[in-house]
């Protein structure tokens, strides 16, 4: 009886192992697809602009991974900032923009950001808008 009892737990635990061992190597596999995206940028320096006068960057996002990915948010660090993207998906191989726009209203350096969050990603992309705006000429 004893015997029994140990050669069922010794079964259970080869089982308990297995499956995390498998779960683990599927997990990888769907990361390694997940994880390519690349992009042209992720920061854009304007140097010096003029206030009240909006200017603009565009992002490429290119999806790199065997599968369609999506912009699920693209999210802006003001009210200042406004972002556009494709609400379609892309896929794999194409490419899709992101313009951001800043416009000023204070003289001084600046930097925005723009968070996006696709599909297959864990943590957000962030880019950033940066530059200085010129004192205003009377």
């Amino acid at each position: 009886m004893l015997r029994s009892i140990f050669i069922f737990i010794l079964c259970i635990s080869a089982q308990l192992t297995f499956a995390q061992s498998t779960s683990v190597l599927l997990a990888s596999n769907d990361t390694e697809k997940s994880a390519a995206i690349t992009w042209n940028q992720q920061t854009y320096d304007f140097g010096a602009i003029e206030k009240g006068i909006p200017v603009s960057a565009e992002f490429v996002l290119t999806n790199e991974s065997e599968l369609p990915i999506s912009i699920e948010t693209a999210k802006t660090s003001c009210g200042c900032t406004l972002a556009d993207y494709a609400k379609e998906p892309i896929m794999p191989g194409e490419s899709t923009t992101i313009m951001a726009t800043y416009n000023a209203k204070r003289e001084g350096a600046f930097s925005k950001t723009v968070t996006v969050v696709t599909s297959n990603q864990d943590q957000p992309y962030r880019l950033v808008l940066k530059g200085n705006v010129n004192v205003a000429q009377e």
